[in-house]
């Protein structure tokens, strides 16, 4: 998971945490620990994020690099 990334990707997509947290099937606080880099989600919760937002797994899962 690239926590960074999956914020970012979340909030240039104009979602708020929580609506994205409900679409997925999750509590807002383990989105927000996700978020954090605090907690990892399941390969599922992952690939339902990714479908939510619209993004191939690849966005919010590989590295960035600086």
């Amino acid at each position: 998971m690239n926590p960074a990334a999956l914020r970012a990707i979340r909030e240039l997509a104009g979602v708020k945490s929580g609506d994205l947290a409900r679409a997925a099937g999750i509590s807002h606080s383990f989105l927000s620990n996700i978020e954090a880099g605090r907690k990892q989600p399941s390969p599922s919760v992952t690939h339902t994020l990714a479908r939510r937002l619209g993004v191939p797994i690849d966005a919010i899962t590989v590295p960035t690099s600086v």
